[in-house]
């Protein structure tokens, strides 16, 4: 029985170990993209820069004609503490400085009315000695919610009469 019970945590514990298994291109693609039906390009295009900055981001680049949006979100994860102990003791030390949520949308008019989009969004950490360690967030609920904030921007962008053509 002990046995049994010995091979059962092992195999949960080997379980809990193992990684997914990382999305196929295709999979991204179909968690990072949505299609609004029944909505102008720049009623989707402005909403999206809505949710955008309420959800903290800074817009840092966009075009309207060529259909992209960077946006930035910036995390401090030292405080001035940190820095006069990093200061006093400068033994080579890589510390976290910062981390930054770059997000990156493109918009397609496909037809009249019809806009896909496709969401991006990447984590950046900052270190002191000034590298940079960059890494694609993949989390389709993240994705979800995002998304959903916008379908509900875009409802109300319309009960407002600000749907453009």
């Amino acid at each position: 029985m002990k046995q049994l019970l010995g091979l059962g945590c092992l195999i949960l514990l080997l379980s809990a170990c193992a990684t997914a298994p990382s999305p196929s291109p295709m999979q991204r693609r179909n968690v990072q993209t949505k299609t609004f039906q029944g909505v102008s390009y720049s009623n989707v295009f402005r909403a999206v820069k809505t949710v955008l900055q309420d959800e903290g981001y800074i817009i840092k680049e966009q075009d309207y004609d060529g259909g992209m949006m960077l946006a930035v979100a910036q995390k401090s994860s030292w405080s001035w503490e940190m820095v006069k102990i990093f200061e006093r003791d400068k033994k080579d030390r890589d510390t976290l400085m910062s981390v930054e949520f770059e997000v990156s949308f493109s918009f397609e008019e496909i037809a009249k009315k019809i806009v896909e989009t496709r969401l991006t969004i990447q984590k950046v950490e900052y270190y002191s000695n000034g590298g940079r360690k960059g890494q694609e967030v993949f989390d389709p609920a993240l994705y979800k919610n995002i998304y959903d904030k916008i379908s509900v921007e875009i409802e109300r962008r319309k009960a407002l009469g600000r749907q453009l053509q």
